[in-house]
């Protein structure tokens, strides 16, 4: 059985910034907000 998750809602630019040289990454959702089953994320 699933556990049951809410949904995550972020406005635009929330999320973890990361800056990595040239580009960047923003972390929306991962870890125990996914259920350590996915990421979601922008680069």
């Amino acid at each position: 059985m699933m556990d049951e998750r809410k949904p995550i809602f972020l406005n635009p630019g929330e999320g973890r910034h990361y800056a990595m040289g040239r580009i960047g990454a923003v972390f929306k959702a991962d870890g125990t907000e996914t259920g350590d089953g996915y990421s979601i994320s922008e680069w």
